[in-house]
C-alpha cells in the first residue's frame, strides 16, 4: 500500500545568531521556555561571547540538540522538534511560501484599514468643522460663508451656536453637531473651548451654509 503524507501548516523558528534575542522570539517558543531551567522545554544558549550559539528540546523521544541554523519546529500536536535545514525545506518548503503570502496579505489588509480609518476620522472632523459638502447639483444654489465673532460678557457657546444656526440655510444640523464644529475650528486658539468655556474678547470662527438669491 502506498501512502501520501498529509499536508500540516506547522510554527516554525529559525535559530540564528540574528534571531537569537526574545524580541525574536514567538510566542510559542517563549512559552516553551517558561519555568526553571532543568524543567524547561526548550532551552538556547551561547557559549564563547556569543560565537557558538546552540540548544536542546525535551522531547517525547528524549533531548534532542539543535545548533546555528536549525529550524524549531512546533507540529499541530503540540510537540517541538528540530530540524536541519535541508530537511526543513525538503518538507515544508510549501508551507513557508503560503505562510509568507499570507502574513504578507495581512499586513496590507492592516494597511488599507489604516487608512481607511485615517480618511473617515478626516471626514469627520471636517463636518463637525463645518465643511459640509453641497451636492454637486446644487453646489451652485449655496455657497459657504465665514463669520467672526466677538464673545461679549454674558454670552454663552449655545446661544452663540442657535444664532447662527439660523442663519444657515442649507441642510437641517442639529444642536450639538452645530456647536461641536463651533468648537473644533477654534480649539487651538482657545482650548478652553472644548469644554463649551468662552470668554469676552474671544474672536470665534464660524461657518455655514447659505442659499444665493
Amino acid at each position: 500500500m502506498k501512502c501520501c503524507k498529509k499536508t500540516a501548516v506547522v510554527e516554525a523558528y529559525r535559530f540564528t545568531k540574528a534571531t537569537f534575542n526574545r524580541e525574536s522570539y514567538p510566542l510559542w517558543l517563549k512559552e516553551s521556555m517558561e519555568g526553571d531551567w532543568e524543567n524547561a522545554k526548550v532551552k538556547l544558549w551561547s557559549q564563547y561571547g556569543g560565537k557558538i550559539i546552540a540548544g536542546e528540546i525535551n522531547t517525547s523521544d528524549g533531548e534532542i540538540e539543535f545548533a546555528e541554523g536549525d529550524y524549531i519546529v512546533r507540529e499541530i500536536s503540540g510537540e517541538i522538534y528540530s530540524y536541519e535545514p535541508d530537511i526543513f525545506h525538503e518538507i515544508y518548503d510549501e508551507v513557508l511560501v503560503y505562510e509568507s503570502n499570507k502574513q504578507h496579505a495581512n499586513q496590507i489588509m492592516s494597511l488599507l484599514k489604516t487608512v481607511l480609518y485615517i480618511i473617515l476620522g478626516l471626514a469627520i472632523i471636517l463636518t463637525l468643522a463645518g465643511f459640509n459638502t453641497i451636492p454637486a447639483d446644487d453646489s451652485k444654489n449655496y455657497e459657504l460663508k465665514t463669520e467672526t465673532y466677538i464673545v461679549q460678557r454674558g454670552d454663552i457657546l449655545d446661544e452663540i451656536t442657535d444664532k447662527y444656526m439660523l442663519k444657515n440655510t442649507y441642510d437641517e444640523r442639529g444642536h450639538d453637531e452645530f456647536k461641536q464644529g463651533i468648537k473644533e475650528l477654534n480649539m487651538d486658539n482657545y482650548p478652553y473651548i472644548r469644554y463649551g468655556e468662552i470668554k469676552a474678547g474671544d474672536r470665534l470662527q464660524i461657518h455655514y451654509w447659505i442659499r444665493k438669491d
